[in-house]
Order: C-alpha cells, then structure tokens, then sequence
C-alpha cells in the first residue's frame, strides 16, 4: 500500500496513518476518503490532494502543539459532533436490522490490539483500556448469544449495543484529552458533558482551532496588521454565531452584518474576511470541504447600500486657523506634539514619515535651499525630496542639536506593527477631541490642510502631488518624467505661512 490506496467492495480509499505524537490532537490514527471511484490510476489522481492536505496538517499540529492548550474544549466539541453524527448513522442501521451495525469477532480484536498499543503509548489508561475493552467485549458477547440461540437480535439488544459503542468512544476520547491537556475538575466537567450532550454545543464554521490553522496560513501572506484584522472579524463572527445559536447561513450572516455597525465600509470588511477565509477553508480544511462545500457561500452577495457621492470623504481639512489652535494647545503641554504638527503643516508629511526621520535626513540646513528627504514613506511615491520652509528651519535646527547623523529627530515607540509614532498619534486624537473635533477630523487632515493652502496660495497643481507623495496619475509623469526640481517645489512650499507661536 505505499500510494496509500486500499479497495473496498469495488471503490477505491485513500488512508494514512496518523503519526502517533499528534493522534490525540486529531482523535484519530488513521484518516480515510473514498474516492468514489472503481479506476485505481484515477483513485490515485484524486489521493495526490487529500494526502498533501493531511501531510500538511500533520506538520502543522506537531509544530503547534504547544499552541492547542489552550483550546481541549474546541477538540472535544469538535470530536463529540463528529461521533453524535456516526451514532446517528449507526442508529438508523440498527432500526433497519442492518448487521454492519454490529463489531464482529475480528473487528473486536482489531479494536483490542488498539486499545492495547494505545496504553502502551501512554494515550490512555489501564483503567480506560479495561473499559473501553469490557464494552465492546459485552457488545459482543450479545451477538455471539444471539448466534448460539441460532435468532436474531432483539431491538433491545441491539440499541444496548448502540449505547455500548457510545459509551466505547466517550471514555476513549475523554481520557485522550486528559493525558494530552492539564485541565482542573470544573473542566473536566465541562468536557465530559460535551461529550454526553453534544447536541447542546453548537459546532459554528468558525471553531478557534480551525482559525488557528488560517492564521498561521495568512501570517505568511498578508501584512501584521491586516493579518491580525481580519482574525479580529472571524472572531467577531464566530462569538455571534456560538452566543445566539443560530444556523449559520446567509440570512444570519446578514444580521450580523447588520448589526455590527452602520459604516458601510466596515460591513463590507467583515464580508471581505468572511469570504476570504470561506475560500481558504473549503479548499484547505477536509472536513470543512466534505461540510460545506455544496453550500453556497453565505459572505457573498450581500446588497449593502451605496455611499452618498456627495459624501465619500473619510476625513475633512482643518482650516488654518483651526490648526494654528490645535498646535497652541498642543505647545502648552506637549512641545514634541506641537513640533510634529509644525513640521506635517509645512511639509505635508504623513506622521510616520515624520517618525522615522533622521538627522542625516536633514540637508544644507544652514544654506539658501535646505531640504528634508524622505526614505521611507508609505508608497514609492512618498520617497521624496521636500524644500524647507522658512519659518520651519529654527524648530528644525532645535530638534538636530546634539544628535548624531543616524539618530532620529523624535525618541518613538515602536508598537506591534512597527510604527514609532502610534502614541502620538493617539495624543493628538484625544488632543483635537478636547478642542471639539469629531472623528471625521485625524492627523492625516493635516495633510488635506497643506495641499488646500498650497491650491488656493497659487502654487501650480502639477507640483503638489509631488510635494505630499500622490502620484499624479499620468504616464507621462508618473513614468518618464523625473519631477519637479527643488527650486519649482521651493517656490510652492513658500507659500505656506502659518501663526505657530
């Protein structure tokens, strides 16, 4: 069997055994698929997939072992619904009188010798292998009175039987948990009942160990922040979903997406995170495929209504008199606040950009045509050169003395995505929300601020954009031509002139 390929009744199955180190975190040893087929080249086809997914998931488990800890509730829900829909199935065979309902001679010692190896393992206890062994040995110990009595089983006998392999497979999984999570009494408790009442735990798409399984796909792919983002959303999506006990289908996705919030924007964030992951999963997650795959994704399709054209702006300029306000209020308590406002009004920087310069970024600052260059910035375009103004220079000379070239103007933090100037960032919001500025109102009006005094100042609109980072918008310009020169955007940048007293 090295394809992994075995054949049963005509149709071929794909099977893998389970590496024994993670078989209590999977609840299996072996994983199988049918692949509806009687044709061993296309069986073979078909396996390639389901073997790299299993393989994957096996590497993936053993490196976040540790990492499932914290999760043994979401394991036992997961394997108490897997096992109440095989009852199921096996209930309906026992009321047909179907004998495959039924642990033959063989089948029960093929399930001794695991129970057996199990122990040795030390996945489970003596006490639940004598159990677990004492339960299928009773199981079949009707059976073989039945045969003696040359009859058939008695409904009775075989709903005994029923509850037998049940009870076989609660205590097999609950030891599993206990020798793979510490875990106190209450919880304990919890996992037991789970197991016994599975019908009262509702098992929602998005369980905490399959978004575990997406983030660690989407860390590599997407940026920190917007990785962590969109795990935000599906956590929000899922805590609805396991707090109301809805059915999770479109109508209840649109509830929720109702009921998040009014923004627009923000709905069709949540939508965006559910689609992507739904498309992830169902091509990445087995059981998530086999579940869902022929139901109709529930995140697409959702008719939210459209912006109002006349209102598309996120954010407003402030006028400037408002901003000449805004940085005597920030002077009176914060001098470095006040010294980034200044510096953003006369250059049109964004506040990061502001953050991450340095001395050395300062040039021929004594001279006739000092200048700020910009390193790092959010896009291509934003690595710029920027003329100082005037007015500018003295705070800049200030912020450059005593410090060597590499140093930075600013000491900063450095929050989980990287950005030095997050914290003031935030004294600025609670600073502008003081003076009576609502949230249409961020640091980055500052920059709507400058283009609008450097617009109705005169300055010719083809230099603004290279002045702010934009691009213009143009082959021509955006392509072939190298942009302003210093002395154009000089001229541009002296018309600014604001009272920062």
């Amino acid at each position: 069997m090295a394809d992994h390929l075995v054949n049963q009744g005509g149709t071929w199955h794909v099977r893998l055994t389970v590496p024994k180190d993670i078989q209590p975190l999977l609840g299996k040893s072996i994983l199988s698929r049918s692949m509806k087929t009687s044709s061993r080249i296309e069986a073979k086809n078909k396996s390639l997939r389901y073997l790299a997914i299993w393989k994957a998931q096996f590497e993936f488990y053993r490196s976040k072992k540790e990492s499932f800890k914290d999760h043994p509730k979401e394991i036992a829900i997961e394997r108490a619904i897997e096992n109440e829909e095989r009852y199921k199935e096996n209930f309906k065979r026992i009321v047909n009188k179907d004998s495959h309902a039924h642990i033959s001679e063989s089948e029960y010692l093929n399930l001794v010798e695991y129970l057996v190896s199990q122990c040795e393992a030390g996945q489970i206890s003596y006490e639940t292998m004598f159990k677990a062994g004492q339960l299928l040995r009773d199981g079949v110990n009707l059976e073989a009175k039945a045969r003696k009595e040359k009859r058939e089983l008695t409904d009775s006998e075989r709903l005994n039987i029923h509850e037998m392999q049940k009870q076989y497979n609660i205590i097999l999984n609950l030891d599993k948990i206990s020798s793979t999570f510490k875990q106190n009494e209450a919880e304990r408790e919890e996992i037991q009942r789970i197991f016994r009442e599975p019908e009262k735990y509702i098992k929602e798409p998005f369980s905490k160990k399959l978004i575990l399984d997406y983030k660690n796909y989407i860390s590599k792919r997407l940026k920190p922040k917007t990785a962590d983002q969109q795990l935000s959303r599906l956590e929000k999506i899922s805590s609805y979903f396991e707090k109301t006990k809805k059915e999770f289908n479109f109508r209840n996705v649109s509830n929720f997406i109702e009921s998040v919030s009014d923004s627009i924007s923000t709905k069709k964030q949540y939508l965006w995170a559910g689609n992507a992951f739904w498309a992830w999963a169902v091509k990445f997650d087995d059981k998530f495929e086999e579940k869902y795959s022929k139901i109709k994704n529930p995140f697409e399709n959702h008719a939210l209504p459209k912006r109002n054209k006349l209102n598309t702006n996120s954010y407003f300029e402030f006028s400037k008199n408002d901003l000449e306000r805004i940085y005597i209020a920030a002077k009176n308590t914060d001098q470095n606040l006040a010294d980034v406002i200044e510096i953003a009004a006369y250059t049109g920087c964004r506040i990061e950009e502001i953050g991450r310069l340095r001395n050395q970024d300062i040039v021929n600052i004594k001279s006739e045509s000092p200048y700020i260059i910009i390193h790092e910035s959010k896009t291509k375009s934003g690595e710029r050169e920027i003329p100082i103004n005037p007015k500018l220079i003295k705070t800049l000379i200030r912020l450059m003395s005593g410090r060597a070239k590499s140093e930075y103007l600013f000491s900063g933090g450095k929050n989980l995505y990287g950005n030095r100037f997050d914290y003031l960032s935030k004294r600025f919001g609670r600073l502008k929300t003081s003076l009576g500025f609502d949230k249409k109102y961020t640091f980055h009006s500052i920059r709507k601020t400058t283009a609008t005094q450097l617009h109705q100042g005169g300055a010719f609109i083809g230099i603004i954009p290279y002045i702010l980072g934009h691009k213009i918008g143009s082959i021509t310009y955006d392509t072939y031509s190298a942009g302003p020169s210093l002395e154009q955007k000089k001229v541009a940048i002296a018309i600014l002139d604001f009272e920062f007293i």
